[in-house]
């Protein structure tokens, strides 16, 4: 599995070739656009950043947090009888 992920990152590599007229900057500044373009720089921050998965028990967890806090909010709204 590891040598797709490596022919894969070896096949976007761009290449940018120097004109006789072009200097250092320009040559850069076209290598960085066409790194953008081509998605690189995405590819390689979504390998490097790597979200976990959550487990079951805390999305269960997470979930009864939002409702109770819902509710409490609502409490305070009939509280202060701002509900329509």
């Amino acid at each position: 599995m590891k040598k797709e992920k490596k022919e894969k990152c070896h096949k976007m590599i761009s290449e940018i070739k120097k004109e006789q007229e072009g200097n250092s900057l320009a040559i850069l500044l076209r290598f960085n656009k066409r790194v953008q373009q081509s998605g690189i720089l995405k590819e390689m921050k979504k390998r490097m950043f790597k979200t976990r998965n959550v487990s079951r028990e805390k999305k269960r967890r997470e979930a009864l947090y939002r409702i109770r806090a819902t509710e409490e909010y609502y409490k305070k709204l009939k509280k202060m009888e701002r509900l329509p």
